[in-house]
């Protein structure tokens, strides 16, 4: 139907063809209408299709009735710059154009629309636009979500960025602040006194503090980017538990706290990640013994249940416990329920998270059950295979050969940009007979490389010039370096660094901060002849 320019009266729309021009507006899923701008100064819609119901949400009854109500539909953000277009077409030579905007419906949601008008002249003076209006509103939620998707891309990225830069930066200087502790307690500077040496045993304990808040951070920062990637094997239960417990013994021991230890005898292997594995039951067993009163107690048990074919890790305490409202905010990161008690209870509200997203990148799941006053009981449940073994029982006998305990000469390039890391490994390495050459840059490093040939090198992969990991691959080309055995020293901890390391031509890698035993073991594995293999 079309209204009558001027006129209230309905009038039928002309024919066309044998579907009849009625249909053919029916079946466009955009809105036709004519807006009839008066010469009289009255506005009002002459024809509204009723697809007007879907895409605007009001009837073309409401709207030949009240032709205000399509502005007032208009998003108030777009309404000034719409009728200022409108202004300008209207009082211009240009017949056709191009809108888009946002229209509120009368149920709240909000959706785009993009009108095409062409401009006309009624018979009374005044001007008709004919126009479709379009619903681009999915056109606008994928070009959004891209924009969206993209912003967080170039977030990530940034994050991840950020997060090498300050692993490097703040283990750069942990390296020096443990490895020295570790020289003068060893006797590398000269004997020390008592005092000296429990001081050292303070600065050593507060340095590993920063080291776990930052592998916390880091690990956190993986799981969330989906960069943390599980090396799982047949892990030995009981040795690994015994190996979490030592780490929390001392502790326990100065709290005077009862450690108890039990596990079923079937759990004898487990398919997980040892590392993580041993993680989350440190975490859990750190947090029992932080939160247990003096004499309490808290334990480790190891169960099995071979029809549902899971293994569950329950750590107890008989500490302060936990309310049933704060039980539901402890998996969050940077959350601690007993934030008034931070003084008391030092943390960053890291741990029980990383517990949470490891155990479920382990395919299981971690529950708790506590009440104020009674203890808590953690419990990560595994999936687990009665029949599970460590090895296969023909696997060769490998005998490696012992650390060497003095470089005899041997002689290292050390190529690192940092002075305190400098000093310590030289005075380290030179205590030991090593001969140690520094190179501060990478283009130095591939001087003296080529120049000492020497037996081994140390390569720091952030080196100003040329940096570490092309230095590497330089070295690797070359027919004089190519096989001279190389440790990838790094103080980025990121998902991959070793990986991209050892495909650059690294023989081996260590992370930094490193103990000096560690360098030394690194050394004495790549410097002495391969272990031996014995078929059996």
């Amino acid at each position: 139907m079309n209204r009558a320019y001027g006129s209230n009266e309905l009038e039928p729309l002309p024919e066309l063809g044998h579907g009849g021009l009625r249909h053919l507006l029916n079946s466009i899923p955009g809105v036709v209408f004519q807006y009839e701008i008066g010469g009289d100064g009255r506005n009002r819609f002459a024809y509204v299709s009723p697809a007007c119901s879907t895409v605007w949400g009001v009837t073309a009854e409401a709207l030949y009735a009240d032709a205000t109500l399509a502005w007032r539909m208009i998003h108030p953000d777009d309404v000034d710059a719409l009728r200022q277009r409108l202004q300008e077409h209207v009082a211009g030579e240009q017949t056709r154009w191009t809108n888009e905007y946002r229209i509120v419906k009368p149920d709240g949601e909000i959706r785009w629309v993009q009108s095409t008008v062409n401009k006309g002249s009624t018979a009374n003076g005044g001007l008709m636009l004919h126009a479709v209006a379009v619903d681009q509103t999915d056109r606008h939620r994928t070009a959004e979500l891209k924009i969206t998707n993209d912003a967080l891309g170039r977030a990530a990225k940034l994050k991840d960025e950020f997060l090498a830069s300050m692993s490097h930066e703040l283990r750069t200087p942990l390296t020096s602040i443990l490895g020295l502790t570790e020289a003068l307690a060893e006797g590398v500077y000269g004997e020390l006194e008592a005092m000296q040496t429990r001081c050292l045993k303070t600065i050593t304990g507060s340095a590993r503090h920063l080291l776990e808040l930052i592998n916390d951070i880091l690990d956190l920062s993986k799981v969330e980017a989906g960069m943390l990637e599980l090396q799982t094997e047949p892990v030995p239960v009981t040795s690994l538990c015994e190996m979490a417990m030592l780490f929390v013994k001392p502790t326990a021991y100065k709290k005077r706290l009862r450690v108890n230890f039990s596990a079923d005898p079937q759990a004898k292997f487990v398919r997980a990640d040892p590392r993580r594995l041993k993680q989350i039951l440190v975490n859990l067993l750190g947090n029992a013994v932080k939160f247990t009163p003096d004499s309490g107690s808290v334990g480790l048990e190891v169960t099995t249940d071979a029809a549902m074919g899971t293994i569950r890790f329950s750590v107890w305490d008989t500490g302060i416990g936990i309310a049933p409202d704060d039980q539901l905010k402890l998996f969050q990161p940077f959350v601690q329920v007993y934030a008034g008690l931070a003084k008391q209870y030092v943390g960053t509200g890291l741990g029980l998270s990383l517990v949470k997203k490891m155990t479920e990148l382990h395919g299981g799941r971690v529950t708790v059950e506590s009440q104020p006053g009674s203890g808590s009981r953690f419990v990560v449940e595994l999936p687990w295979e009665p029949t599970a073994t460590s090895h296969d029982e023909a696997s060769p006998l490998v005998i490696t050969p012992p650390p060497i305990s003095a470089g005899h000469g041997v002689s290292v390039l050390l190529a690192e940009d940092s002075e305190p890391v400098i000093r310590l490994v030289t005075d380290y390495l030179r205590a030991r007979g090593f001969g140690v050459t520094v190179a501060r840059n990478g283009y130095l490093a591939l001087e003296h490389a080529f120049e000492i040939r020497p037996d081994i090198i140390l390569m720091d992969c952030r080196m100003p010039g040329i940096n570490g990991i092309d230095a590497i691959k330089i070295l690797r080309e070359h027919p004089i370096t190519a096989n001279v055995p190389i440790l990838a020293v790094t103080a980025n901890a990121m998902a991959g660094d070793r990986e991209q390391m050892l495909a650059a031509g690294a023989t081996d890698y260590l992370s930094k901060p490193f103990t000096l035993r560690a360098l030394s073991t690194k050394i004495a594995q790549l410097l002495l002849p391969k272990p031996t293999v014995i078929l059996e």
